[in-house]
């Protein structure tokens, strides 16, 4: 006996909604040097909508990204203590540069939307360069003179 295509459709999505889930703690322990650096900046109102859609962004871009659901390429696990540091200094600077540029952007437009846009854009973007840029550094590991 065959599923429904809503059972599967229903476990994929129950599946990825577990992705997003670890991605958060992740994402929000990782960066935390980040965001700790952001509540002490100027504009606090245009701050604090960019930092947390950058936060979004990251979230659900990691979750999508390991789950595979949009192939970038291998994304290291949760788990992976080798890659933690330079994880959390990569989360940190996609979100801080994802938030100083969304903070840009809104100030020169005069609308939040557009940093927002910028934000998502900058962060999504930049995760989705992550993992070759991971497989470029462990050959540079690897290298023999």
């Amino acid at each position: 006996m065959s599923e429904s295509p809503n059972r599967t459709l229903n476990a994929r999505f129950e599946r990825w909604l577990d992705y997003v889930f670890f991605a958060l703690l992740e994402v929000c322990v990782l960066s935390l040097p980040t965001l700790a650096v952001l509540t002490t900046a100027p504009d606090q109102d245009a701050v604090s909508l960019s930092a947390l859609t950058a936060m979004a962004a990251a979230t659900v871009g990691v979750g999508t990204f390991r789950g595979k659901y949009v192939d970038v390429g291998e994304w290291p696990e949760p788990s992976d203590f080798v890659s933690m540091p330079f994880r959390s200094a990569y989360y940190g600077l996609a979100i801080g540069g994802g938030t100083w540029l969304g903070v840009v952007a809104r100030t020169a437009a005069g609308r939040w939307w557009v940093g927002v846009g910028v934000t998502l854009l900058v962060v999504v973007a930049s995760l989705g360069a992550f993992p070759r840029l991971v497989r470029r550094l462990q050959s540079l590991a690897r290298w023999q003179p």
